[in-house]
Protein backbone atom coordinates (compact mmCIF):
# COMPACT_ATOMS: atom_id res chain seq x y z
CA UNK A 1 0.00 0.00 0.00
CA UNK A 2 1.26 3.44 -0.75
CA UNK A 3 1.50 6.40 -3.05
CA UNK A 4 4.03 7.34 -5.68
CA UNK A 5 7.29 8.99 -4.68
CA UNK A 6 6.15 12.22 -6.32
CA UNK A 7 2.79 12.17 -4.54
CA UNK A 8 4.43 11.32 -1.21
CA UNK A 9 6.75 14.29 -1.59
CA UNK A 10 3.81 16.59 -2.28
CA UNK A 11 1.80 15.28 0.68
CA UNK A 12 4.77 15.53 3.04
CA UNK A 13 5.34 19.10 1.94
CA UNK A 14 1.71 20.07 2.52
CA UNK A 15 1.56 18.42 5.95
CA UNK A 16 4.91 19.79 7.11
CA UNK A 17 3.92 23.33 6.15
CA UNK A 18 0.52 22.89 7.78
CA UNK A 19 1.94 21.84 11.16
CA UNK A 20 4.59 24.57 11.07
CA UNK A 21 1.85 27.19 10.64
CA UNK A 22 -0.39 25.63 13.26
CA UNK A 23 2.23 25.23 15.99
CA UNK A 24 1.59 28.41 17.97
CA UNK A 25 -2.19 27.85 18.01
CA UNK A 26 -2.20 24.11 18.58
CA UNK A 27 -3.58 23.02 21.92
CA UNK A 28 -1.63 21.86 24.97
CA UNK A 29 -3.25 20.90 28.28
CA UNK A 30 -6.66 22.29 27.26
CA UNK A 31 -10.08 21.67 28.74
CA UNK A 32 -10.69 18.99 26.08
CA UNK A 33 -7.23 17.44 26.36
CA UNK A 34 -5.44 17.71 29.70
CA UNK A 35 -2.03 16.52 30.85
CA UNK A 36 -3.66 14.59 33.70
CA UNK A 37 -5.90 12.76 31.23
CA UNK A 38 -2.89 11.94 29.05
CA UNK A 39 -0.96 10.58 32.03
CA UNK A 40 -3.94 8.41 32.95
CA UNK A 41 -4.30 7.19 29.38
CA UNK A 42 -0.70 6.05 28.86
CA UNK A 43 0.08 4.90 32.41
CA UNK A 44 -1.56 1.45 32.11
CA UNK A 45 0.51 0.72 29.00
CA UNK A 46 3.93 1.80 30.29
CA UNK A 47 6.33 -0.21 32.45
CA UNK A 48 6.40 0.97 36.06
CA UNK A 49 10.19 1.21 36.19
CA UNK A 50 12.02 4.04 34.44
CA UNK A 51 12.41 3.39 30.72
CA UNK A 52 13.95 5.11 27.72
CA UNK A 53 11.05 6.40 25.60
CA UNK A 54 10.88 7.97 22.14
CA UNK A 55 7.81 10.07 21.34
CA UNK A 56 7.60 10.25 17.53
CA UNK A 57 5.76 13.26 16.14
CA UNK A 58 5.74 14.88 19.55
CA UNK A 59 4.06 18.09 18.37
CA UNK A 60 3.56 20.45 21.31
CA UNK A 61 4.88 17.83 23.71
CA UNK A 62 1.72 16.46 25.34
CA UNK A 63 2.77 12.81 25.36
CA UNK A 64 6.45 13.54 26.03
CA UNK A 65 5.58 15.77 28.98
CA UNK A 66 3.13 13.25 30.41
CA UNK A 67 5.66 10.41 30.12
CA UNK A 68 8.38 12.53 31.72
CA UNK A 69 6.06 13.39 34.61
CA UNK A 70 5.58 9.65 35.09
CA UNK A 71 9.33 9.34 35.66
CA UNK A 72 10.64 8.15 32.29
CA UNK A 73 13.67 9.26 30.25
CA UNK A 74 11.95 10.81 27.24
CA UNK A 75 13.08 12.01 23.82
CA UNK A 76 10.56 13.85 21.66
CA UNK A 77 11.09 13.96 17.89
CA UNK A 78 9.24 16.11 15.38
CA UNK A 79 9.90 17.43 11.88
CA UNK A 80 8.53 20.91 12.75
CA UNK A 81 10.93 23.36 14.44
CA UNK A 82 7.99 25.51 15.53
CA UNK A 83 6.30 22.55 17.21
CA UNK A 84 9.53 21.70 19.03
CA UNK A 85 9.83 25.26 20.38
CA UNK A 86 6.30 24.99 21.74
CA UNK A 87 7.06 21.57 23.22
CA UNK A 88 10.11 22.85 25.09
CA UNK A 89 8.12 25.74 26.56
CA UNK A 90 5.22 23.51 27.51
CA UNK A 91 7.38 20.90 29.24
CA UNK A 92 9.24 23.61 31.15
CA UNK A 93 5.93 24.78 32.63
CA UNK A 94 5.66 21.38 34.29
CA UNK A 95 9.26 21.25 35.46
CA UNK A 96 10.39 18.48 33.10
CA UNK A 97 12.81 18.59 30.18
CA UNK A 98 12.51 15.83 27.59
CA UNK A 99 15.24 15.91 24.96
CA UNK A 100 13.56 17.42 21.92
CA UNK A 101 15.11 16.92 18.48
CA UNK A 102 14.11 17.66 14.90
CA UNK A 103 13.77 14.40 12.97
CA UNK A 104 11.84 12.69 10.19
CA UNK A 105 9.59 9.89 11.46
CA UNK A 106 10.81 7.70 8.59
CA UNK A 107 14.53 8.40 9.12
CA UNK A 108 15.24 8.65 12.84
CA UNK A 109 18.80 9.63 13.89
CA UNK A 110 19.22 6.78 16.37
CA UNK A 111 21.04 3.47 16.36
CA UNK A 112 19.17 0.19 16.19
CA UNK A 113 17.68 -1.09 19.48
CA UNK A 114 17.97 2.25 21.29
CA UNK A 115 14.60 2.63 23.04
CA UNK A 116 12.53 0.54 25.44
CA UNK A 117 9.31 2.21 24.26
CA UNK A 118 8.31 4.03 21.08
CA UNK A 119 5.10 6.00 21.46
CA UNK A 120 3.17 8.29 19.11
CA UNK A 121 -0.11 10.12 18.97
CA UNK A 122 -2.08 10.98 15.84
CA UNK A 123 0.91 10.51 13.55
CA UNK A 124 0.43 7.42 11.37
CA UNK A 125 -2.72 8.69 9.63
CA UNK A 126 -0.73 11.67 8.28
CA UNK A 127 2.14 9.65 6.74
CA UNK A 128 2.07 8.70 3.03
CA UNK A 129 3.98 5.45 3.71
CA UNK A 130 2.82 4.26 7.16
CA UNK A 131 4.34 0.76 6.87
CA UNK A 132 7.77 2.33 6.37
CA UNK A 133 7.22 4.43 9.48
CA UNK A 134 6.38 1.34 11.54
CA UNK A 135 9.50 -0.43 10.25
CA UNK A 136 11.65 2.56 11.21
CA UNK A 137 10.12 2.70 14.67
CA UNK A 138 10.72 -1.03 15.03
CA UNK A 139 14.37 -0.51 14.04
CA UNK A 140 15.10 1.86 16.94
CA UNK A 141 13.02 -0.21 19.38
CA UNK A 142 14.72 -2.91 21.42
CA UNK A 143 13.64 -6.54 20.93
CA UNK A 144 10.76 -7.09 23.31
CA UNK A 145 10.21 -3.35 23.59
CA UNK A 146 6.81 -1.69 23.41
CA UNK A 147 5.21 0.17 20.54
CA UNK A 148 2.32 2.32 21.76
CA UNK A 149 0.37 4.55 19.44
CA UNK A 150 -2.86 6.49 19.40
CA UNK A 151 -4.66 7.26 16.15
CA UNK A 152 -8.11 7.55 14.61
CA UNK A 153 -10.37 7.61 11.57
CA UNK A 154 -10.77 11.36 11.26
CA UNK A 155 -11.14 11.25 7.47
CA UNK A 156 -12.85 7.92 6.88
CA UNK A 157 -16.00 9.87 6.00
CA UNK A 158 -14.45 10.63 2.60
CA UNK A 159 -14.83 6.96 1.67
CA UNK A 160 -17.61 5.50 3.83
CA UNK A 161 -21.28 6.51 3.69
CA UNK A 162 -22.07 5.67 7.32
CA UNK A 163 -19.04 7.62 8.53
CA UNK A 164 -20.19 10.58 6.43
CA UNK A 165 -23.66 10.46 7.98
CA UNK A 166 -22.17 10.21 11.48
CA UNK A 167 -20.08 13.29 10.82
CA UNK A 168 -23.06 15.25 9.53
CA UNK A 169 -25.15 14.26 12.56
CA UNK A 170 -22.33 15.24 14.92
CA UNK A 171 -22.11 18.68 13.31
CA UNK A 172 -25.89 19.16 13.58
CA UNK A 173 -25.95 18.15 17.23
CA UNK A 174 -23.09 20.46 18.10
CA UNK A 175 -24.54 23.33 16.08
CA UNK A 176 -21.21 24.17 14.46
CA UNK A 177 -19.77 23.97 10.95
CA UNK A 178 -17.02 21.49 11.69
CA UNK A 179 -16.53 18.03 13.14
CA UNK A 180 -13.11 18.97 14.57
CA UNK A 181 -12.69 20.02 18.17
CA UNK A 182 -11.43 23.62 17.97
CA UNK A 183 -9.73 25.16 20.98
CA UNK A 184 -10.12 28.83 21.89
CA UNK A 185 -6.89 29.91 20.17
CA UNK A 186 -7.70 28.02 16.97
CA UNK A 187 -11.15 29.32 16.07
CA UNK A 188 -9.91 31.12 12.95
CA UNK A 189 -7.35 28.55 11.86
CA UNK A 190 -7.78 27.31 8.28
CA UNK A 191 -7.48 23.51 8.18
CA UNK A 192 -8.42 23.16 4.51
CA UNK A 193 -4.89 22.23 3.34
CA UNK A 194 -4.79 19.30 5.77
CA UNK A 195 -8.36 18.28 4.94
CA UNK A 196 -7.59 18.21 1.22
CA UNK A 197 -4.31 16.29 1.64
CA UNK A 198 -6.05 13.71 3.83
CA UNK A 199 -8.07 12.49 0.85
CA UNK A 200 -4.86 11.15 -0.73
CA UNK A 201 -3.33 9.75 2.46
CA UNK A 202 -3.60 5.93 2.36
CA UNK A 203 -4.90 5.36 5.89
CA UNK A 204 -7.91 7.62 5.36
CA UNK A 205 -9.48 4.78 3.35
CA UNK A 206 -9.46 2.15 6.12
CA UNK A 207 -11.87 1.41 8.95
CA UNK A 208 -9.16 1.24 11.56
CA UNK A 209 -7.87 -0.49 13.55
CA UNK A 210 -9.56 -3.66 12.25
CA UNK A 211 -8.98 -3.19 8.53
CA UNK A 212 -5.34 -2.12 8.69
CA UNK A 213 -3.50 -2.03 12.03
CA UNK A 214 -4.61 -5.48 13.20
CA UNK A 215 -3.40 -6.92 9.90
CA UNK A 216 -0.16 -5.03 9.29
CA UNK A 217 1.32 -5.17 12.80
CA UNK A 218 1.64 -8.99 12.93
CA UNK A 219 3.15 -8.93 9.44
CA UNK A 220 5.83 -6.59 10.78
CA UNK A 221 6.53 -8.88 13.77
CA UNK A 222 4.61 -6.87 16.34
CA UNK A 223 2.51 -8.84 18.81
CA UNK A 224 -0.59 -6.81 19.71
CA UNK A 225 -1.19 -7.10 23.46
CA UNK A 226 -3.85 -4.44 24.04
CA UNK A 227 -6.31 -2.28 22.13
CA UNK A 228 -8.36 0.53 23.64
CA UNK A 229 -11.01 1.47 21.08
CA UNK A 230 -13.45 4.37 21.45
CA UNK A 231 -16.45 4.71 19.14
CA UNK A 232 -18.23 7.92 20.23
CA UNK A 233 -20.21 7.95 16.98
CA UNK A 234 -22.37 5.18 18.48
CA UNK A 235 -23.67 7.75 20.99
CA UNK A 236 -24.91 10.05 18.24
CA UNK A 237 -28.08 7.94 17.91
CA UNK A 238 -28.89 8.99 21.49
CA UNK A 239 -28.20 12.68 20.91
CA UNK A 240 -24.76 12.68 22.58
CA UNK A 241 -22.09 14.48 20.54
CA UNK A 242 -18.79 13.37 22.03
CA UNK A 243 -17.16 12.54 18.71
CA UNK A 244 -17.75 11.62 15.09
CA UNK A 245 -15.19 8.90 14.43
CA UNK A 246 -13.33 5.96 15.96
CA UNK A 247 -10.15 6.58 17.93
CA UNK A 248 -7.90 3.95 19.43
CA UNK A 249 -4.72 3.11 21.30
CA UNK A 250 -2.67 0.03 20.45
CA UNK A 251 0.12 -1.56 22.48
CA UNK A 252 2.33 -4.11 20.75
CA UNK A 253 5.51 -5.98 21.64
CA UNK A 254 8.42 -5.82 19.23
CA UNK A 255 9.32 -9.38 18.24
CA UNK A 256 11.82 -8.57 15.51
CA UNK A 257 14.53 -10.90 16.80
CA UNK A 258 12.26 -13.66 18.06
Amino acid sequence: MGVSTEQAGRLNGVMNEYWERRADAFGFDTKNDTIEEMKARILPHLPREKKKILDVGTGTGMVATAAALLGHDVTGADFSPNMLKEAERNSAKYGVAPAYIQANALALPFADDTFDVVISRNVLWAIPHPEEALLEWRRVLKPGGLLIYMDGNQYYHYFDEMARKDRELFIRLRGTGTAHWIEEGEKDFDSSACDEAAYDLPLSRFDRPHDWDEKILPQLKFDIIREDICRPQALLRYGVAEGASTSFLISAVNGKNL
